[in-house]
């Protein structure tokens, strides 16, 4: 009536009109409603997304915990475990040879029924390293069931001559015993180092003290008796040494793989030299892996003194030196060069060398496997790594035998020294070594305390940049020791 337009429908609108206004009405009011329920759904979607975030951040954290947890405890207490969760599994102790890829043994060790089986892995467990011990009976097997047999070719110490005298790739190892003459006492020798470990320290296993589980938990044992391992400036090189370094001005060394940490390999100036198990020359943090020098470490450790980092500065993170200790791992590059350099000599020498401490004692067997006509020899007082056949063994004192190849070569060895100046101040005729062990230093030492030690900004490598897989059951000599 006023004429002014209404968005009010009439009373009397028809019917239909009246229908479309009440549908629009309605689905106003459901997209309303229906837009509130989606804003709730929205946010309790991403209220559960959050709980299971932050569910899964808490997982996360407990598996990163026990991750941490499980890698900082020993071996023989990771071993436990897994065998604990094994068993609870519901696995027998038959299975669990499968378990752990060790089915051989079975065979092998005639573990017929399942009391032996039962008391293997009771002996096992009770071993300060049952995962070295199993790995090295499991290479026990493989290198017995394959075992090299002598090549025809060589019958006589003139053979064997000839042969060292044609080769141009040769591949030498060397252990503990060409140095002994220099001397430095072996750990193995009744009396010796390891002897003197046992009583200083009543270990049951004195191969714990170079253990890295070990150390980290007391590291005041070792750098009481660290001091001992050092190599003095005093030594000679052997003519051992000399006989390898005589093979490499000649062109005829490949490699040189040595498992000495006394560095007269570097002294005497050998040249391709492998250092397996690494040296004293440097010395590295074990918590930020920062590096100084061997000789500052040295200095500190003289002095009954556990040579603490100064960058962590926690008064519990210390410098340890570049030897590999039992327990530690080889790099993959290590083990891919064995591998290369087995397959590429056309000789091999051991030389004073036990041939216990994997992998470098897998060496002779590797080749024997990848390159069955190579020939091997060894040197040493007794004969090691039987069913393994060498092709000439030269036995007795190492350097009477490196002289009478010499002379039957008609060579001459070069001087001890690379250093000529170290050469003109030897003396004419040198006094043989004393090599009675050092018991008394021992016993006498005072306990070690504690010093910081700053870390170098350019560390200095060690020898032959080569890091020293696992170390195996049987342990070294200061001079043959490894993981390895």
């Amino acid at each position: 009536e006023s004429g002014e337009e209404s968005n009010a429908e009439p009373v009397g609108a028809p019917p239909n009109k009246r229908l479309k206004v009440e549908e629009k009405v309605v689905m106003e009011g459901r997209e309303k409603v229906e837009e509130k329920g989606e804003a709730e759904e929205k946010v309790e979607e991403n209220k559960q997304k959050e709980e299971k975030e932050d569910k899964m951040e808490v997982e996360e954290k407990g598996e990163e915990d026990s991750d941490e947890s499980f890698s900082q405890m020993s071996e023989k207490d990771r071993f436990e475990l897994w065998m604990k969760e094994e068993k609870e599994s519901g696995l027998s102790d038959r299975e669990l040879f499968e378990a752990i890829g060790a089915e051989d043994l079975i065979v092998a060790m005639k573990l017929a029924d399942d009391e032996k089986i039962s008391k293997f892995w009771e002996v096992v467990a009770r071993d300060e390293f049952p995962l070295q011990l199993i790995n090295g009976l499991l290479n026990e097997v493989e290198v017995v069931r394959n075992a090299r047999q002598k090549l025809p070719i060589v019958n006589s110490f003139d053979d064997a001559v000839q042969l060292i005298a044609k080769a141009k790739k040769i591949m030498v190892v060397s252990g503990a015993g060409i140095s002994v003459s220099c001397g430095i006492v072996d750990f193995r020798s009744p009396g010796g180092l390891y002897d003197q470990v046992t009583e200083k320290y009543n270990l049951d296993d004195p191969h714990l003290l170079f253990h890295i589980d070990y150390l980290k938990k007391n590291p005041s044992p070792f750098f009481e008796f660290a001091k001992q391992l050092y190599p003095t400036h005093s030594l000679v090189p052997s003519p051992s040494h000399r006989f390898i370094k005589l093979l490499g001005e000649r062109q005829q060394l490949m490699v040189h793989y040595t498992q000495n940490i006394d560095t007269l390999d570097k002294k005497c100036g050998i040249d391709n030299t492998v250092l397996c198990h690494g040296s004293f020359s440097t010395a590295t943090c074990i918590n930020c892996k920062s590096k100084v020098s061997g000789d500052s470490v040295q200095k500190l450790i003289n002095e009954n003194t556990i040579p603490l980092c100064a960058t962590c500065d926690d008064s519990k993170s210390f410098y340890k030196p570049d030897i590999v200790f039992f327990g530690e791992q080889l790099p993959d590059s290590f083990k891919q060069r064995v591998v290369d350099d087995c397959e590429a000599c056309d000789l091999l020498i051991v030389m004073g060398s036990s041939l216990r401490v994997e992998p470098v004692a897998l060496i002779p067997h590797l080749i024997g496997q990848t390159s069955p006509t190579v020939p091997q020899f060894l040197f040493n007082d007794s004969l090691v790594y039987k069913p393994h056949e060498f092709d000439f063994f030269f036995q007795g004192n190492l350097d009477d035998q490196v002289n009478k190849v010499v002379e039957a070569l008609k060579w001459t060895l070069p001087p001890p020294f690379a250093d000529d100046a170290l050469n003109q101040n030897l003396p004419s005729s040198p006094p043989a070594p004393s090599l009675t062990p050092a018991s008394a230093s021992i016993d006498t030492a005072p306990s070690t305390t504690q010093s910081t030690l700053p870390s170098t900004s350019t560390p200095s490598p060690a020898p032959s940049a080569v890091p020293a897989d696992d170390a195996k059951p049987s342990p070294a000599t200061p001079n043959d020791h490894g993981a390895q």
